[in-house]
């Protein structure tokens, strides 16, 4: 036996053809492990399993093993025989199918590899991206109803699918399609814009003789395009848009290398209703919204410019599709839900009765009955007790649960944030707010309402942020700029609540004398406050959540101040009579006493006034709403301190400071009834 050598090893190996078979053998498991990852792809998984990665390398191990010791001849495989002392030279027809056998497997290999390091490479930039998704509106501004509600139905369903994939942050349509794109916008501006690291653009493509939708996969961090696809639409196009928008998921989640598990795989592509049906929620769905708020907006202001294709009758329009959804479906739970607060938002917004709350109630049981884990069915019931029976704590839990159903709806934490602002659990107002204030929302009446919250917490950093955000989403509507000053006035600051009045009204158009009076009043400028106070009409008052008897009781208070008893007493007189009716239509109307009380004071009735003041405060002592809490003892604060009663002043000054209002200690040192 020849003695073991480096020379010798390499040589034995070349005999045996073992360079041949690691070259052949590792070109073919180079080319199954490829054919794996791209089939496990198209099933929905990041990459083939690592069970299958070692089943391939222990397979080529062994075929390197077989080339050791076994030769294939053309008797079949034989076992390598040891060299003989002169060896048999190779025939040359066997040396080509070597050298060209080997050539085209290193072929195969560095082209395999080549790809490999590409896709690695792409795999890696992907991976760096913040899976964070925008669907874009339409770039198409001048349409008709039918196709502005067909484009609407599109971002509706591309962004309910991927909602869908439980690794991804998905910007709600809602916010989306508001967004007011142009044309030189450029993809990152829109990402800024949305807060969103990948944008999904789109486009519907209509002639004679062909349909189709375009869809494009973006990045937001410098423009450039991930993936693209064109879709035929050869049906009606809500049924092709159910049939794509699955499709459509899974292509973005496999090419941004997101693994969706077998549960996430069923729920993008179930379609539990006929698209006709779908497309008719998912329209009255959005209507309804924009009806609720532009109303909340407008708060009997002209605002035509929010929302220049709608007007509150979308409630109507709103119903009567979700009708349709459930004519087409009558186990549509989610239509039923809809309907149920389509109606309760219209009521808060004084356009249908409460005498349709057995409507609500009953679409509300239908949802519950269908699917009893429909979150959107306890937030119908939030509303419910919120808008409709005006029980807080009965709403409380609805919304609690909703969440519970669905952590991760913005819209709902939203909600459960706002009620447990109302009955005072502050320290999870500021949780739900922080969680609601992370995912980035795009809604101006949700930031304004964050703002008010964080005002209350005492987070003026956080309280003007949101405002300055809602400002900029909606630069024409007024609400934030005066949630601003409320905000500074919090603070003592009336030179930069002076500031932002004046934001207000070059921003929106608008005046506000009542606002104005206010200020001059806190800085003690009596005759501008006078003359601003008269120039306020009562729209102001109800733009403000107030009533006649508050601008009665605002013009006596200045008057007074002012020294016009006269002038004063008139208006105390006018604001008494207004609460008393008040009161005699609803005995309960805690606010209203506290009022009375007050007018009572002003005309210095100071007996009845206390007498009225301490019922009412012993009264208030049960009240879950903490808000209007605040106001009555306000109220009550201003009635004992004209009463001279100065100790109860003290008591009721001092639990308002406490509370989480926007009577703090510095803006009550600005109420000139308190420094008498």
């Amino acid at each position: 036996m020849k003695p073991f050598s480096i020379p010798r090893l390499i040589h034995e190996l070349r005999r045996r053809r073992v360079f041949r078979g690691i070259v052949v053998n590792g070109a073919t498991t180079l080319i199954l492990l490829e054919a794996a990852d791209i089939i496990f792809n198209i099933l929905g998984y990041d990459a083939a399993p690592k069970w299958l990665l070692i089943l391939l390398i222990t397979g080529f191990l062994i075929s390197l093993w077989f080339s050791w010791v076994y030769d294939l001849t053309p008797e079949g495989f034989k076992k390598t025989e040891a060299e003989s002392v002169e060896a048999v030279p190779i025939p040359e027809k066997q040396v080509r199918i070597y050298k060209t056998t080997t050539f085209i497997s290193i072929l195969i290999i560095m082209a395999l590899i080549s790809y490999r390091m590409i896709s690695a490479s792409e795999a890696k930039k992907i991976a760096q991206i913040e899976k964070s998704i925008a669907v874009l509106p339409s770039m198409n501004k001048s349409q008709s109803e039918e196709i502005r509600e067909r484009n609407l139905f599109i971002g509706h369903q591309i962004t309910t699918c991927l909602l869908k994939v439980k690794d991804y942050r998905v910007v709600p349509w809602e916010d989306c399609r508001k967004y007011p794109r142009v044309e030189a916008a450029s993809y990152m501006d829109m990402g800024r814009a949305l807060s969103a690291s990948i944008l999904v653009d789109w486009r519907t493509h209509e002639t004679e003789k062909s349909k189709h939708l375009s869809v494009d996969l973006v990045s937001a961090k410098d423009g450039s395009l991930l993936w693209s696809k064109n879709y035929p639409i050869k049906e009606e196009w809500s049924t092709e848009i159910c049939h794509y928008s699955s499709k459509i998921s899974k292509r973005i989640a496999r090419k941004l290398r997101t693994f969706l598990n077998p549960s996430e795989r069923s729920l993008i592509g179930e379609q539990p209703y006929s698209p006709s049906a779908t497309m008719y929620a998912s329209l009255g769905t959005a209507l309804s919204r924009d009806a609720f708020e532009q109303e909340l907006m407008r708060q009997n202001l002209d605002d035509s410019l929010l929302h220049p294709h709608l007007d509150t009758s979308s409630f109507d329009k709103a119903i009567a599709y979700l009708t349709l959804a459930i004519e087409e479906q009558p186990d549509f739970p989610l239509a039923y839900a809809n309907r149920a607060r389509v109606r309760l938002w219209g009521m808060r917004t004084g356009y249908y009765e409460k005498s349709d709350l057995p409507l609500c109630e009953s679409d509300i049981v239908k949802a519950t009955e269908l699917d009893p884990k429909l979150p959107e069915a306890h937030i119908a019931m939030g509303f419910y007790y919120y808008y409709g029976m005006d029980e807080l704590l009965l709403a409380h839990p609805e919304f609690a649960r909703a969440v519970k159903l669905d952590p991760k709806n913005v819209e709902f934490l939203f909600y459960l944030s706002i009620i447990k602002r109302s009955i005072g659990l502050w320290d999870e107002v500021g949780i739900l707010s922080d969680d609601v204030l992370a995912a980035n929302p795009r809604n101006a009446l949700f930031l304004t309402n964050l703002g008010i919250s964080y005002t209350f917490l005492r987070q003026w950093d956080k309280a003007l942020s949101c405002q300055d955000k809602a400002q900029k989403i909606n630069p024409g509507w007024y609400a934030p700029y005066l949630n601003t000053l409320d905000t500074y006035l919090c603070q003592g600051q009336v030179r930069n609540a002076r500031k932002a009045l004046q934001e207000a009204i070059e921003k929106s158009g608008l005046e506000f004398y009542r606002t104005e009076a206010l200020l001059d009043m806190y800085s003690g400028k009596l005759p501008e406050a006078v003359s601003n106070v008269e120039r306020a009409g009562l729209k102001e008052y109800l733009t403000a959540g107030e009533t006649e008897g508050h601008m009665h009781l605002l013009k006596g208070k200045i008057y007074r101040l002012a020294g016009d008893l006269d002038q004063s007493r008139q208006f105390y007189t006018d604001a008494l009579a207004f609460f008393q009716q008040r009161i005699r239509f609803d005995p309960e109307n805690l606010e209203a006493m506290a009022n009375k009380a007050l007018a009572l004071a002003g005309l210095d009735r100071a007996d009845e006034a206390g007498k009225q003041g301490y019922l009412c405060l012993e009264l208030a002592q049960n009240l879950s709403d903490e808000y209007s809490l605040s106001k009555i003892r306000y109220a009550l604060a201003q009635v004992f301190a004209l009463t001279g009663d100065s100790a109860s002043t003290r008591d009721v000054l001092h639990e308002l400071s406490l509370m989480n209002s926007i009577y703090t200690s510095d803006f009550l040192s600005l109420d000139p009834y308190f420094n008498l």
